[in-house]
C-alpha cells in the first residue's frame, strides 16, 4: 500500500465510547477502513495515555486492525501526541481529540488548503458542540492585557476596553492559534520544531506550538466555513479534579502559568495569576440570589 497522505492522531484517556464514535466518523469519510486499518488516503494512530481501564481492549475489540500505542502512564496530550506522530507516516498530521466527530469532507478540505498554500503550516476548522453552538476555535495569543480584558471587560468598558477582538474571525485566513481539538499540520514543520512541548501536560500546548510555528516563519490559518463537532469535556469527565466550563481547572491553571513564564517571563506570569486571583476573590464576594 502507498504511503498515506494524512495520519490522524488521537490521544485517549478513559474515553472508549467517544473515541469509538470519532473512529467511526473517520472511517465513514474513507480515511481508514471499518476495522481501523489504513487506506490509501490515510491512517489513524490512537495513543492511550495510561487510562488504567478497559479503553484499549474495547477499542481493539471494535476495530481489530487499529494501531493503538498504549502508554502505561498518563503522559498528557502533548507527549502523547508526539508518541503518535513518531509512529505516523503521513505527510500531514491531523490531531483530533477522541470526543470530536469529523463531518465528511472536512479533513480533505484542510489537507487541500495546506497543499495549495506552502506558507501555511497549520490549518484548523471551526468547532461546534452537539447542539451546533460555536466553541472557541481560535483567539489571539495570550497576553497580560488580554487577560485583563477577559476578566474585567465589564468594569473596564468605560475606558474603551473590550474582549471583542478575541472573537473568532468570520473569514478564512491567518490567525495566532487554532484549537488542538482538531488541527492539521505539515509533518516536516512539526518535526523541525520538535513537536508539542511535552512540558505542557494538558492545555496551551497547541497555543505554544502555533507560536513557535509563526516564529519559524510559517502561518497558521483558521477555516470558519469548515466545522467539526466537539463534545467539550466528554473525555475530561473521566479524569480527577475540579471541572469548569468543560475543562480541568488544576491542569489548566498550571499550563497557563507555564505558558506565560515561557513566553513572557516570571513577572508577567505572576501578574496574570494575580488578575485571575483577584477576579475569583471578587466573584466570591457577590451575594448569592435566594430561590
Amino acid at each position: 500500500m502507498s504511503r498515506p497522505a494524512v495520519s490522524v492522531i488521537s490521544v485517549t484517556y478513559r474515553s472508549a465510547e467517544p473515541a469509538t464514535e470519532m473512529l467511526r466518523s473517520v472511517a465513514a469519510d474513507g480515511w481508514i477502513n471499518a476495522d481501523g486499518s489504513p487506506t490509501s488516503r490515510g491512517e489513524i494512530i490512537v495513543v492511550d495515555s495510561g487510562s488504567g481501564d478497559d479503553t484499549v481492549s474495547i477499542l481493539r475489540s471494535r476495530f481489530a486492525a487499529l494501531n493503538v500505542q498504549a502508554s502505561e502512564q498518563n503522559v498528557g496530550f502533548g507527549r502523547g501526541s508526539n508518541l503518535g506522530a513518531a509512529a505516523a507516516s503521513g505527510d500531514y498530521l491531523a490531531f483530533v481529540n477522541p470526543d470530536v466527530l469529523l463531518p465528511p469532507g472536512v479533513l480533505a478540505s484542510l489537507q487541500q488548503y495546506l497543499e495549495e498554500r506552502p506558507r501555511v503550516a497549520i490549518a484548523g476548522p471551526a468547532i461546534v458542540d452537539g447542539a451546533g453552538r460555536p466553541s472557541i476555535a481560535t483567539q489571539r495569543f495570550p497576553s497580560l492585557p488580554l487577560e485583563l480584558k477577559r476578566q474585567w471587560a465589564g468594569l473596564l468598558a468605560p475606558l474603551g476596553w473590550s474582549d471583542r477582538g478575541d472573537r473568532a474571525p468570520s473569514a478564512r485566513g491567518q490567525v495566532d492559534w487554532v484549537s488542538g481539538a482538531c488541527l492539521v499540520i505539515r509533518r516536516e514543520v512539526f518535526e523541525q520544531l520538535g513537536g508539542f512541548d511535552p512540558t505542557f501536560f494538558l492545555y496551551y500546548e497547541e497555543t505554544d506550538l502555533c507560536r513557535r510555528v509563526i516564529a519559524a516563519g510559517h502561518e497558521v490559518h483558521h477555516l470558519p466555513d469548515l466545522s467539526v463537532v466537539h463534545d467539550q469535556g466528554a473525555c475530561a469527565k473521566a479524569a480527577d479534579g475540579q471541572r469548569h466550563h468543560g475543562r480541568l481547572e488544576g491542569p489548566f491553571r498550571a499550563s497557563r502559568r507555564h505558558y506565560f513564564r515561557k513566553h513572557h517571563g516570571p513577572v508577567v506570569a505572576t501578574a496574570v495569576e494575580w488578575v485571575h486571583g483577584v477576579r475569583s476573590f471578587c466573584q466570591g464576594l457577590r451575594p448569592r440570589s435566594s430561590r
